[in-house]
């Protein structure tokens, strides 16, 4: 179903800029974090809360 509002259900939040998401989410790769440690990182580093549904969704 379309979304014209752009609105997802979920709290509105800054979103970090496309080259703070891409320094952040490099250096957690380069340091072999699991998905989980980098969501925490998003989190805590740059206060930008997502979640991960899609394996709720498959199982």
């Amino acid at each position: 179903m379309p979304n014209p509002r752009g609105k997802n259900g979920y709290k509105v939040q800054e979103v970090p800029s496309d080259d703070a998401l891409r320094e952040a989410l490099t250096k957690y790769a380069s340091r072999g974090y699991s998905r989980d440690q980098k969501l925490k990182c998003l989190q805590d580093e740059l206060n930008y809360s997502i979640a991960f549904v899609l394996g709720a969704l498959n199982s």
